[in-house]
């Protein structure tokens, strides 16, 4: 319901006014404009300057590459991080920080900052009294056992779909994630330190 409060309180986007940056608009124009046999024209300049490029970063980035953690660079290592770059700097893409946050790697857990107005603030869970639900960390083991076995079952009772099985495996074979695991060595990290 909080989501339709914030939608109700902002305005139309017609109301708005062009909210394109003037780059875009400018490729817009520029399309509008051409030729389709001048557009191919332009784009195949554009991509030989590209690879251009690309091939006089290869030093440069296969130094970048070198001291990436390996984690990272199983996910991030085959890309042009500075060819990314400069075409980042060139587009005014928004995100400056792309490039290093892929050659650091990002967390995938922990605390991430949430845009006002996306999303409700999180409440916290209340008893039938009013006063805010805490749970200890031992309960929230103990319940996360209990549950797993449900959500085991549940997984047995309807198999792997036979695509997404080699799918992942495909996946474990590029590096991307790990297993197939066992389940007591998944239980065992999750252990109570």
């Amino acid at each position: 319901m909080d989501h339709l409060k914030a939608a109700l309180n902002r305005k139309h986007p017609f109301e708005t006014g062009i909210t394109l940056p003037l780059s875009l608009e400018a490729a817009i124009e520029t399309q509008l404009s051409l030729t389709p046999d001048e557009i191919i024209r332009r784009r195949k300049l554009t991509m030989e300057a590209i690879k251009k490029r690309a091939v006089a970063l290869e030093s440069a980035t296969t130094t970048s590459q070198a001291s990436m953690h390996s984690d990272v660079a199983k996910i991030a290592g085959n890309l042009n991080l500075d060819l990314l770059e400069e075409l980042i700097d060139l587009t005014e893409y928004p995100d400056r920080a792309l490039v290093e946050d892929l050659r650091n790697g990002m967390p995938v857990v922990g605390h991430i900052t949430v845009s006002p107005g996306v999303f409700a603030p999180p409440r916290p869970p209340m008893d039938s009294d009013g006063k805010e639900r805490v749970i200890s960390l031992d309960e929230l083991h103990s319940r996360a056992r209990s549950a797993r076995a449900g959500i085991i079952n549940s997984i047995c009772e309807e198999g792997f779909k036979a695509e997404v099985w080699e799918g992942t495996l495909q996946e474990v074979e590029k590096g991307h994630l790990e297993g197939p695991l066992e389940l007591a060595a998944i239980e065992s990290s999750f252990e109570n330190p």
